[in-house]
């Protein structure tokens, strides 16, 4: 289970780029990408458009890594959601 101190800095701050981010990147892998087709895609090719695109892979596998563990985090917690004839009549939900 997640620590307090790891809830608020799950994923985002352990170098997982945020949704700007990772949208930039992918805005630039697709440039780089369509330059190097339309060109004509040569082996001797600039690996950049490559290299980008492992970066980018291995930066969502880690999120996606990250987004498990917050799942399992809240599935703990959701577990233990009361069923409705469970909760007393007059009692606040939201407390």
């Amino acid at each position: 289970m997640l620590s307090n101190h790891d809830y608020h800095n799950a994923g985002f701050a352990v170098g997982i780029p945020r949704p700007p981010e990772i949208r930039d990147k992918l805005l630039d892998l697709h440039q780089r990408a369509m330059d190097l087709f339309n060109s004509g895609y040569r082996r001797s090719t600039d690996r950049g458009v490559f290299d980008l695109a492992l970066e980018i892979e291995d930066e969502i596998f880690e999120a996606m890594e990250d987004l498990e563990t917050i799942r399992d985090t809240l599935s703990d917690l959701t577990v233990l959601t009361p069923d409705e004839d469970e909760v007393e009549e007059g009692e606040n939900e939201d407390d």
